[in-house]
This record gives C-alpha cells, structure tokens and sequence, in this order.
C-alpha cells in the first residue's frame, strides 16, 4: 500500500506501506557525524519528519521495561540498520527521545506562537509522566517535572523562564533517572518577514 502523506516510521510500517529503506543513516549520523547538534535541511514535503521518526522509532527505550526492543525489532524487520548487530546492541531502544516536530507552532503573532510552543512542551512532558513517580528523582526534582504538567505556567509569558528552561530541565531529569543522556529530535522553524506585517513562524 501507498501511504500519501505518512509521516512517522512506526504508522507506516504497521500499516503495510511501502517504506524506501534509509534506516542506515541512524548509523551514520552515530557513528561518522562526529557531532554533537546535526542539522538536516531540505524543501518541504522533503521527508525530514519521517526522518526524525524514524530516529525516534529506532534509538527510544521502552520506560516500563527498558532493554525491551522487541518494538524495534518488529518495526524495523528486514532492514538493513537490523543487520548491523553491534550498533543494534549499543543503540537500539537505548535512550529517552524527546521529538518535538513543531509543526503546530506556525502562528501569525508571537503570542499565539509562545502559547503553541508551550503546548508542544507540555503534551512531549507527558509522554514521561512516570518521572512523577521516580525513586531516583528527589522531592525538589519531581516538583519541577510537574511545573512541565503545567500548560497554564508554561503559556504565562510573565515568567518566560518555564519555559526557555522546559527542555533542559526535562533532560536534565530524564539524564538523572534513567542514567543515559537523553535524545532531542526537532523540526526547526524558520522566520519570515511579509511586507511589514508582523513575523510569521513557518513549518
């Protein structure tokens, strides 16, 4: 089957689509780039996001069971990043991933924009609502993940140091609880002018 206009690995492969295999460039990326930030460009409708998922797919941990891959080993059957068992070992299933695609946040003035970035922020936290209940986390710690369950204080643009902090502190914890640095994947967004009119946040 065709899938027009899929976008993440795993939704693709559990519907049967028809996937070009490029899962080798996870191990390029670890193990040739030579850096720590990457920056992959191209034009739109491109395949950046599916490219970002596929990372996510491939390297995230299975929190209720870490060292479980068997999400992996299913969704990426028959490639060739499965073939490579040695990275496979070290890489697949191992880390927290943060994907944050930032495609919602494409507003026609700064507020409006802020207020989607928070909400991004906030629904990415709640993908690791277990750090509420961690016994690695100390009481002050867990106090700042739930300031992240917070959409109301992310959005107060009184106090923008909720949320120009969120993603270093989220690291921060998930590095402290699970003993490994964590992943961040992102769609950055560009900035145009438009004949004077205010700043626009494109995808």
């Amino acid at each position: 089957m065709v899938n027009i206009g899929g976008e993440t690995f795993h939704e693709l492969i559990e519907s049967n689509s028809y996937y070009a295999d490029k899962t080798a460039l996870v191990r390029t990326v670890f193990l040739e780039n030579g850096t720590d930030v990457l920056l992959i460009t191209g034009p739109g409708r491109f395949g950046k996001t599916l490219t970002l998922s596929t990372f996510c797919d491939f390297l995230a941990l299975n929190p209720e069971n870490p060292g479980d891959v068997s999400r992996q080993e299913n969704w990426f059957r028959d490639t060739e990043i499965l073939s490579d068992r040695e990275f496979c070992r070290d890489y697949m299933g191992r880390f927290p991933v943060l994907f944050l695609p930032l495609k919602s946040v494409a507003c026609d003035n700064f507020s409006d924009s802020y207020n989607a970035l928070a909400e991004a922020v906030f629904s990415l936290a709640n993908n690791f609502s277990y750090l509420k209940s961690s016994s690695v986390l100390n009481d002050h710690e867990i106090e700042q993940f739930k300031d992240l369950l917070n959409c109301n204080k992310l959005q107060d643009q009184s106090d923008k140091t909720a949320l120009t902090n969120a993603l270093l502190t989220l690291t921060d914890l998930l590095r402290k609880h699970h003993k490994i640095n964590s992943v961040l994947l992102h769609r950055r967004l560009r900035y145009a002018a438009n004949q004077g009119r205010p700043l626009r946040l494109l995808p």
